[in-house]
C-alpha cells in the first residue's frame, strides 16, 4: 500500500500537466519570458513577469464584472500558474546572483528530483520532489476526470 494520498497524485498530476504546458510555450516561443529580446521593454524579468500576471488577473476580473468568467476555461489558469513557477524561476536567479546560492540538483539512478536552498539567510534545506508511480498518476487522472464531470 502506498502512503502516496489522492491529493498527493493530484498536485503531481497537475503540476506535470503545468511542467509540460511551460516547456512546450518555452519551446515555441524562444524562452522570451525569462531571457526576453528587450526590444521595447528594459525593464528587469521580475517586473515583466509581474506586467503578465497582471493581464492575466485583469483579463478574470473583466470576465467576472461581464458575467462571462466561465468563457475563460482552463487556459486562463493554467498561464497564470506558469506565469507563477516563471516568477519563482526569475527570483531564484535574481537571488542567486546577489548571493543566495541555489542548487537544483538533477535525479541520478534511483534518487528523486530535489531542490536544494542555501544561504546566509535561509539555512540549508532540501525538499524531495518524489514522483508517483504509473498506476498512481493513472488513478488519480481517472480522479480528476471523475470530478470534473460533476
Amino acid at each position: 500500500m502506498s502512503d502516496t494520498t489522492q491529493t498527493e497524485k493530484e498536485i503531481a498530476v497537475v503540476c506535470t500537466e503545468l511542467q509540460n504546458m511551460l516547456i512546450q510555450k518555452n519551446r515555441a516561443y524562444g524562452d522570451s519570458a525569462l531571457n526576453p529580446m528587450r526590444v521595447f521593454s528594459n525593464a528587469d524579468v521580475v517586473e515583466q513577469i509581474h506586467v503578465r500576471m497582471d493581464d492575466k488577473l485583469s483579463r478574470i476580473v473583466r470576465s467576472r464584472e461581464t458575467g462571462k468568467a466561465d468563457a475563460l476555461g482552463e487556459d486562463v489558469i493554467l498561464d497564470l500558474l506558469g506565469y507563477l513557477v516563471l516568477l519563482r524561476i526569475a527570483r531564484l536567479r535574481r537571488d542567486q546572483k546577489t548571493g543566495t546560492k541555489i542548487d537544483m540538483k538533477q535525479p541520478t539512478g534511483d534518487e528523486h528530483p530535489s531542490l536544494e536552498v542555501f544561504g546566509s539567510k535561509t539555512g540549508r534545506e532540501a525538499v524531495d520532489l518524489k514522483q508517483p508511480t504509473t498506476s498512481e498518476v493513472q488513478e488519480a487522472l481517472a480522479h480528476l476526470r471523475r470530478s470534473r464531470q460533476g
